[in-house]
């Protein structure tokens, strides 16, 4: 199954998101960060789930809180640990009231990112301790899996930017290659999203070859988001605009559900839409 995520559609309400999505004809959608907390926000979910049919899955930074902040369950600040915690669980709880099949979360950083810093070059800080940071990550996932029923509970790998390798030498994010993932596989069981544009960023900052980090890590992976860059900082840009990451992607075994995270003109999405559904039913 394609889903759409709610962040292709720029708005701050995330009933206007969806709306604008199953107008323009998409009825999978995954909700992600970029919209601002209200009141009534899950009712309004479920009113426009049943009268369009729509698939939800639930990523990361969603339900959006009512005071912003950046999520970090390996943080070793207890009020961001915590809070990020809680925020997972309302997030599991909010996607079993809308019958979400998927919670997606992003592994944690050795650091802790002010709210302010997101998609920028970071400022530098001291990195926790590895291996304290990789016990408190694994201490929530498990304690999230333990309350999440027939709900799938993903960790998704992180972008290590060009940018951020310029501030820091050591690489201050878990997850971000093939040896970080089995790294942490060898810790604790877990199911794997592949977010093959964080993968492309990362892998060129590893100075590291992508082709075969994909192929290492597409086969251990049944959910993928996919958008297109430049190899050096996650732009969210076309598919169809980025000849190294089709090529890359077009001659393997789809996975059973894919999201498209693409921040462009809804003409733009629709395509890559069609492009990818097309690979996809060669697959299915």
């Amino acid at each position: 199954m394609i889903y759409i995520s709610s962040t292709c559609i720029p708005s701050k309400n995330i009933k206007e998101a969806v709306l604008k999505l199953v107008q323009s004809g998409f009825f999978n959608i995954e909700l992600s960060g970029g919209t601002d907390y209200y009141d009534g926000l899950q009712n309004d979910l479920i009113k426009l789930k049943e009268k369009y049919n729509i698939n939800y899955i639930v990523h990361n930074y969603f339900p959006p809180p009512k005071k912003h902040f950046v999520l970090n369950l390996a943080s070793l600040n207890d009020t961001v640990f915590y809070n990020s915690l809680n925020h997972c669980i309302q997030a599991i709880e909010l996607a079993k009231a809308i019958h979400a099949s998927y919670y997606g979360i992003h592994a944690g950083f050795l650091i802790d990112i002010h709210h302010s810093e997101i998609g920028k070059q970071l400022s530098k800080r001291s990195l926790f301790d590895k291996e304290k940071a990789i016990y408190r990550f694994v201490e929530a996932y498990r304690m999230l899996t333990d309350i999440s029923g027939d709900l799938r509970v993903y960790i998704e790998n992180n972008v290590f930017s060009y940018s951020n390798k310029q501030t820091y030498n050591v690489n201050p994010f878990l997850l971000t290659n093939s040896d970080e993932y089995f790294e942490l596989k060898k810790i604790f069981d877990f199911r794997f999203l592949l977010d093959v544009a964080h993968l492309k960023v990362s892998s060129f900052t590893h100075e590291i070859d992508f082709i075969q980090e994909f192929q290492i890590l597409s086969v251990v992976s049944d959910y993928w988001h996919l958008s297109g860059n430049n190899g050096r900082w996650d732009q969210n840009k076309s598919i169809n605009e980025d000849h190294i990451l089709l090529s890359t992607v077009n001659n393997c075994l789809f996975p059973n559900t894919i999201t498209l995270e693409i921040n462009e003109e809804l003409e733009t999405i629709k395509a890559d839409y069609k492009y990818i559904e097309k690979t996809y039913l060669m697959h299915h």
